[in-house]
């Protein structure tokens, strides 16, 4: 007997603050059972707001699950009703999950689907506190176009420092940007030249395919 396995995909949307819960609220009534909203903070576009410095603008991120036969439905309900073809409104894409199900009867076998590629990845680079406007000003010198940074913690042994004898975990901060694929490496060159990443201690950067894409405004 075969069985086929239904394929799941990470939706990332991101939107300006307060817009998250009605993000998850579209999501659910289109088939997504729950989601998580992260805080964080992102680049605008405008020359108008970097000169009164308001292009660092405070987002939502929200992620959510949803199989294959939901997926579009969720996207289009995401594009139409948070009015992503609106520039600064926001951001949506999807990735693959890996969700491999093992069998020991020899009578199942498992089925994997392989995804049409976008031209497009998502770039995430992981570094200490204060490090961000780097990477963002080395990834906009290469091309891209904006950015959005989100504020978490590392574990690592060798970042870790002593205050008072007592160990103390600094900030991380990851940026996450979408990118074409022709600039990928452009980009990637870019950032890793300006922050030194190879170098240990120093961070993670990495590429994701992107799956689909919705609300990057030319």
């Amino acid at each position: 007997m075969e069985r086929a396995l239904i394929d799941f995909e990470l939706i990332v949307t991101i939107v300006p603050f307060g817009q998250g819960s009605k993000a998850l609220k579209i999501g659910r009534k289109n088939g997504v059972t729950g989601g998580t909203i992260f805080l964080a903070h992102g680049t605008v576009e405008n020359r108008l707001f970097s000169l009164l410095a308001l292009d660092d603008v405070e987002k939502e991120i929200v992620l959510m699950a949803a199989n294959e036969n939901a997926m579009p439905k969720v996207m289009d309900a995401l594009d139409k009703q948070l009015a992503l073809h609106k520039a600064n409104h926001g951001i949506v894409f999807t990735v693959s999950m890996s969700d491999f199900i093992r069998h020991n009867r020899d009578d199942i076998k498992e089925t994997v689907k392989i995804k049409e590629k976008t031209m497009y990845s998502a770039v995430f680079t992981v570094t200490d506190r204060g490090r961000a406007e780097d990477v963002v000003d080395a990834a906009k010198a290469a091309g891209a176009r904006g950015a959005t940074i989100i504020n978490g913690r590392g574990s690592g042994i060798h970042e870790t420092s002593k205050l008072f004898a007592m160990a103390i975990e600094p900030e991380k901060e990851i940026i996450m940007i979408i990118v074409k694929d022709e600039i990928v490496q452009t980009v990637t060159d870019a950032i890793s030249d300006a922050v030194h990443i190879e170098q240990p201690g120093i961070g993670v950067l990495f590429t994701i395919p992107v799956n689909e894409v919705r609300g990057l405004v030319d």
